[in-house]
């Protein structure tokens, strides 16, 4: 298990090939580099960070950026490849629709959704008071940059020790643009979208639609859905911006259920079948019905050259129907927030303070589960959270090129729960989790201009969730969770050694204390449970080359290569009388590596490949049973013409899966009965055409 030494014993031999000729290509790439002047410099964009809006080799953190351009190598397809090319981020699709996605951590708190992570979408929290993030909902044709800071955050952010995300939808060029395109491929599944977007000196706007569908690799296994997006900033004048955003989902999917490794063998296709004492998932008609809308205003204003304050408020609404195995969950949730964020200079340091609240109504209404009809009621939980940070960070710059940031936040959390039962008991729980001071402190030392060394020491938090505390009383287990308290130290090089070449290595550790891990029952019921501690170390190499000369053959190449290796462990455990101090962690590989290509032909032919090898890992916390190694491929080749001063096509096509490898999109991990496994489809097939419109 873990990382283990020489080479050929930590990657498959064809993975090792692939490794060597990545390199070779670099070395040739490099060569031919230093033959042409016409080469493209790398270019050093601005990243959010901890609010102070820097380039990335100047912001003492581990942040992964992901560009416009790296998102639309994979338009109209899952966003699997686009997350999974960066180090110490994995995230999986257990079945079509349901994304499950982490920062440096096992996945072991997340069977649907995303927790433990912040989400932000054009600057508006997605996360809901109840720590949970449905990253179903999300369109991601219409983004512009992914932003990730791995690592507690939240002496600024609030809650959530494993990171957070910034999704920011696409901006527009000067001038209309009608966009569209079509995309089929195996199992019958189909994706479309239609995109407007347009720009003048006053106003940049987005409108855009898209709908998706397929039936499955799987038995009972078809998904269907469509999102929304509409997004406008109005430059009022005076150093006034408003921006309206909104985005709206709707997701209809079957969930197969999990499989034993015998099961799987036999038929890869099949899904949950019945046992003596349970119906199978397709006689309950398992799976998620599910409508989300997220809308917002923010307010930026310039009130002097050294002055701004950025105002958000936002709303949203989630209804979500969930036949089971064993229930039937009928949830309805209002959320309500703001953020508040002012930012003044004074010479070399600069001050931030702000505020975020957030604000959740749920109901969840539970009854038994008749062959995917509501049967007789069980229970009502009625719960009230909130979720409040106030935080101020000081940035300081010092001689000899150093950086100083410091930041402190305040943080409470509150639930209010009120269960009412079909034999008409009542609960009432009235909890408040949370740790109240979550500091930060980041040095940056400049070595020169391209060269950064930085050390970080961070807090945070993630407390249960809802669905957690509501799984937990549905088994008759304990409904007092304790919150996650997740303290970090991290050091790291960042390094643009020459204008085509960057590497960025972080190496953190990482001690969690009160760790909630999932447990499953015969029923595929689920409950949590409070750790005393996990350990988690890492280290995360990545490396990117980008050329362009316009005079090639090959006009441009862009090569990433990303390795990630973890070792987490149980510090203190005791589940049902075992001591598990020193077992590894369920669901956190020791290795992975991810390598990703794209070429450009100057006629615009294109190809763009993506490789991630994940090792085996443990699948439950005795450390009894594991998985094995596996290696995804995708490739997609394509050719991108101009019929038109102002008009594009582009004609591709491509196959996921291109080794045959037999591996799971997703484990159940910690299942009764040895449940684990959620086969992948094997190799299978897309194509699709997509064009571009623009026009003054």
């Amino acid at each position: 298990m873990g990382v283990r030494f020489p080479l050929e014993l930590l990657f498959p031999d064809l993975l090792m090939k692939f490794l060597l000729n990545f390199l070779s290509l670099l070395c040739i790439s490099t060569f031919s580099l230093a033959q042409a002047d016409s080469s493209k410099t790398l270019q050093e964009v601005t990243v959010r960070g901890f609010e102070t809006r820097q380039t990335s080799l100047q912001t003492p953190a581990s942040i992964s950026r992901i560009s416009a351009e790296d998102i639309s190598r994979h338009t109209l397809s899952d966003p699997l490849p686009v997350f999974n090319s960066q180090a110490g981020i994995r995230m999986e699709e257990r079945s079509p629709g349901s994304y499950r996605l982490t920062l440096r951590g096992s996945s072991l708190r997340s069977p649907f959704g995303v927790r433990n992570v912040k989400i932000y979408w054009n600057g508006i929290p997605m996360s809901d008071a109840n720590g949970t993030t449905y990253f179903n909902q999300v369109d991601f044709n219409t983004l512009g940059s992914i932003e990730i800071l791995k690592g507690p955050a939240g002496s600024i952010f609030g809650a959530g020790y494993g990171g957070v995300v910034q999704l920011n939808t696409l901006a527009a060029t000067p001038g209309h643009e009608f966009s569209g395109g079509f995309q089929a491929g195996s199992y019958a599944s189909f994706a479309g979208n239609a995109r407007y977007r347009y720009a003048s000196q006053r106003m940049n706007l987005l409108a855009a639609f898209s709908g998706r569908g397929s039936d499955g690799y799987r038995d009972h296994a078809g998904m269907s859905g469509y999102n929304g997006v509409f997004s406008c900033s109005f430059f009022v004048g005076g150093g006034h911006t408003l921006t309206f955003s909104y985005t709206g989902a709707h997701i209809d999917y079957l969930t197969p259920g999990g499989l034993t490794l015998a099961q799987m063998e036999a038929d890869r296709r099949a899904s949950r079948p019945a046992t003596p004492a349970l119906p199978s998932a397709r006689d309950q008609h398992a799976g998620i019905i599910q409508t989300y809308h997220l809308s917002g205003i923010t307010h930026e204003w310039q009130m002097a050259a050294k002055t701004s304050l950025t105002t958000t408020l936002f709303y949203s609404a989630n209804d979500l129907t969930n036949p089971f195995i064993t229930s039937y969950e009928e949830r309805d949730e209002k959320t309500t927030g703001y953020r508040l964020l002012g930012r003044k200079v004074w010479g070399k340091t600069i001050l931030y303070a702000g505020s975020e609240g957030i604000f959740t109504s749920s109901g969840f209404y539970v009854s038994e589960n008749n062959l995917g009809q509501k049967g007789a009621f069980l229970y009502d939980t009625d719960l009230v959270s909130r979720q409040l940070s106030h935080f101020v960070q000081v940035q300081l710059s010092l001689p000899g090129r150093v950086e100083i940031t410091g930041g402190l936040s305040y943080n409470t959390q509150l639930y209010h729960n009120e269960t009412l039962e079909a034999n008409g008991e009542a609960l009432r729980v009235r909890e408040k989790p949370g740790l109240p001071w979550s500091p930060r402190i980041a040095v940056l030392k400049s070595l020169n201009a391209r060269t950064g060394l930085y050390y970080t020491f961070s807090n945070g938090y993630s407390p249960p969730t809802a669905q957690e505390m509501t799984a937990n009383f549905e088994n008759g287990q304990n409904v007092s969770l304790r919150a996650e308290k997740g303290v970090s130290h991290e050091i790291g090089l960042k390094s643009q050694w020459t204008r085509t070449f960057r590497t960025e290595i972080a190496a953190y550790h990482q001690v969690v204390r009160n760790a909630l891990v999932r447990h499953v029952l015969d029923n595929g019921g689920e409950y949590f449970q409070n750790t005393g501690r996990i350990i988690q170390k890492g280290l995360e190499i990545t490396n990117r080359l980008t050329l362009e000369n316009r005079e090639s053959f090959i006009r441009s190449t862009d090569l990433l290569l990303n390795l990630t290796l973890n070792n987490f462990r149980f510090g203190s455990y005791v589940n049902e009388g075992t001591d598990l101090r020193g077992k590894k962690l369920p669901g956190a590989p020791g290795t992975s590596v991810a390598l990703s290509g794209r070429w450009v032909q100057r006629k615009g032919v294109y190809l763009t490949t993506d490789l991630h090898f994940i090792s085996d890992m443990f699948l439950n916390n005795q450390n009894t049973l594991s998985s094995k190694a596996y290696t995804t491929t995708r490739l997609r080749a394509g050719w991108k013409l101009a019929v038109g001063p102002q008009t594009h096509l582009n004609f591709y096509g491509g196959a996921d899966n291109l080794l045959n490898e037999k591996y799971s999109l997703g484990f159940d991990f910690n299942a009764i009965g040895s449940r684990f496994y959620n086969p992948a489809p094997l190799r299978n097939y897309h194509a699709g055409v997509a064009f571009t419109l623009k026009f003054r």
